[in-house]
C-alpha cells in the first residue's frame, strides 16, 4: 500500500461501532436527552460493542454506509492509539487514508483520491464555494447533543428530506402529496421538511446537486453495494426518492429520500445514532461525500428515511398498486 501523504488527511478519523444489543444501549431513541448527552464519549457502553471501524478522514473522499440508525458513530481527533479497544478485546478495522484506495471490506465503504469513484464526484462542476455560503447563511442550527462546536469552532446542518404526514395544517399544505390505488383508496404520503431550503439555494446549485444525488445513487447501488440490495422497491422509490430528486432538477435519477448539508470547523461530532434514516431492508444506506472549503468541512449526506419505511408498510398492509394523485 502507498505511504499516506500528510497533505491527504485533516488529521481526523470517524469511529463506527456494531453493537452486541442493538435495542437496550443508552443512545436508544427512547432514551431521554440527559442520558443520551451523559453517553457521548467514544468508549461510552464500550462493553456493549461486538466490532468496530475506523476511518481515516481526508480533504475530499466519498464513504458508502449500512445501518446508521443502528450503529453509534462519531468523529475522533487522529490517533494510532486505539486501546480501548484492544483492552476490551474488540475486533478493530482500520482504513487507513491512501492514494487510489478503495475499501470495501467493512459495512463502511470508503474511495480515497485517486479512485474512479471519486473521481466521478469531483468531476461535476459544484461551486463548493456557493454551497458552504449556503449552508453558512441558512437559517438552520445543529444539533447541540451531536453537534459540538467548542469554544471557537463552527458548526451547521440544512436538512430537507422526508418526515411524518402533517395532516391537515394549512402551513404545510404545499408539501402535501397524497398516493391513490386501483381500488380508490386515498392516502396521505410524507411531508417534506424544509421545502423551502430548495427554493432559497437557486437554480444552479439545485441543479449541481441533482448531479452529486444521481452520482451518489449509482455508486450506492453498483460499486458500494449491489442493485438488488439498494432502493429495490419501485413503487417506494416512485413515491418518494424519484419525487424528492425532481425537487432538484427534472434531470435527477436519484432513489435518496433525505439530504444534509453539513459544514463543519474546528467542531466536534459527538457519538451519535441518525435514528430518521431509513431501517427497510434496502433502504438502510446511503452516502456521505465530503471535502473541505476555505478550512471548512462540508459533507453532502445522502440517504433513505424511516418515516418512508412507515408510510410504505402501511401502503403494502392496504395492498394494491399506488400512484401520486396529480
Amino acid at each position: 500500500m502507498k505511504q499516506v501523504s500528510k497533505a491527504l488527511t485533516i488529521g481526523k478519523q470517524l469511529y463506527f461501532h456494531h453493537l452486541k444489543d442493538e435495542k437496550n444501549h443508552l443512545l436508544a431513541k427512547r432514551q431521554t436527552k440527559q442520558v443520551k448527552d451523559a453517553n457521548r464519549a467514544e468508549d461510552a457502553e464500550i462493553d456493549n460493542v461486538l466490532s468496530a471501524v475506523v476511518v481515516d478522514v481526508c480533504k475530499s473522499m466519498v464513504c458508502g454506509f449500512k445501518g446508521l440508525s443502528r450503529k453509534p458513530h462519531g468523529l475522533r481527533e487522529h490517533t494510532t492509539d486505539n486501546w480501548i479497544y484492544s483492552k476490551h478485546g474488540i475486533p478493530l478495522t482500520v482504513i487507513k487514508a491512501a492514494p487510489g484506495l478503495f475499501d470495501c471490506s467493512t459495512d463502511v465503504k470508503v474511495a480515497f483520491p485517486g479512485t474512479a469513484q471519486l473521481t466521478r464526484l469531483e468531476q461535476i462542476p459544484l461551486d463548493k464555494h456557493a454551497l458552504l455560503e449556503f449552508v453558512k447563511n441558512a437559517p438552520c442550527k445543529a444539533s447541540e447533543s451531536r453537534d459540538d462546536p467548542g469554544a471557537t469552532g463552527f458548526v451547521k446542518r440544512v436538512t430537507i428530506g422526508f418526515g411524518q404526514p402533517q395532516g391537515t395544517n394549512p402551513k404545510t399544505a404545499d408539501n402535501s402529496q397524497d398516493a391513490v390505488n386501483q381500488h380508490g383508496d386515498v392516502k396521505q404520503l410524507c411531508y417534506i421538511n424544509n421545502k423551502s431550503m430548495i427554493d432559497r439555494m437557486g437554480h444552479e446549485l439545485r441543479e449541481q446537486l441533482a448531479q452529486i444525488m444521481t452520482v451518489s445513487s449509482q455508486l450506492l447501488e453498483n460499486d458500494f453495494f449491489s442493485k438488488e440490495l439498494v432502493f429495490h422497491d419501485e413503487q417506494r422509490n416512485k413515491l418518494y426518492g424519484k419525487r424528492f430528486g425532481k425537487l432538484f432538477s427534472d434531470e435527477c435519477d436519484s432513489n435518496f429520500e433525505f439530504i444534509d448539508l453539513f459544514v463543519a470547523q474546528g467542531s466536534k461530532l459527538n457519538r451519535h445514532m441518525d435514528y430518521s434514516n431509513g431501517e427497510a431492508i434496502g433502504y438502510d444506506h446511503g452516502v456521505s461525500y465530503s471535502f473541505v472549503v476555505d478550512d471548512h468541512r462540508v459533507n453532502i449526506i445522502m440517504c433513505g428515511r424511516w418515516y418512508c419505511d412507515s408510510s410504505m408498510e402501511k401502503l403494502n398492509a392496504m395492498g394494491g398498486n399506488w400512484n401520486l394523485v396529480n
